[in-house]
């Protein structure tokens, strides 16, 4: 919010609270009252006065950088890796996780690596039909499938790669 439109704001809540300040009769009267209410033996009247008016805190508006930077494909690889991290924990004995890759007309490609190339490009490596493939894609093109896949014994182990900034991370 703009310095001009905060003293603006601020300017309106003194009126409103000008306003709402008891006129000097009604404060004499509030004060008279409190004198010529009877005593009760161990009661105290707690104290009679109008309401007060505050101005309410104006939350920080987010920098566009931290706005940014939630819609990055950074963040997702990262928040990507520790979901499939904390999924794997839960998989039963003798399975791992796995990744396929849904785009848009039904192409289906089995993840071995996300990495994030720009703001919102990642790079999807991995195989379709059988056959190594690299695609490109804005991250918002793309539907990923986690799903357990069985560990065989004479399978090799093929983890997941995750890959954004100065990090990688395989699952």
């Amino acid at each position: 919010m703009d310095e001009s439109t905060k003293k603006a704001l601020e300017k309106k809540y003194a009126a409103i609270a000008e306003a709402m300040k008891p006129s000097p009769a009604l404060q004499k009267a509030m004060e008279e009252m409190s004198r010529t209410l009877a005593k009760v033996p161990g009661f105290s009247m707690p104290a009679i006065s109008s309401p007060e008016f505050r101005m309410p805190e104006i939350p920080r508006m987010p920098t566009q950088e931290e706005i940014n930077e939630y819609q990055s494909a950074s963040v997702l690889m990262q928040v990507l890796a520790e979901e499939a991290l904390q999924w794997k924990e839960r998989l039963p004995e003798g399975y791992k996780p796995a990744i396929l890759a849904v785009l848009y007309g039904g192409i289906q490609i089995h993840v071995q690596t996300l990495s994030q190339v720009s703001f919102h490009g990642i790079r999807i490596e991995g195989t379709m039909n059988g056959s190594p493939c690299s695609l490109l894609a804005h991250q918002s093109t793309v539907q990923l499938l986690c799903y357990a896949e069985e560990v065989k014994a004479d399978t090799p182990r093929n983890p997941i790669g995750f890959v954004w900034d100065d990090n990688r991370i395989e699952v």
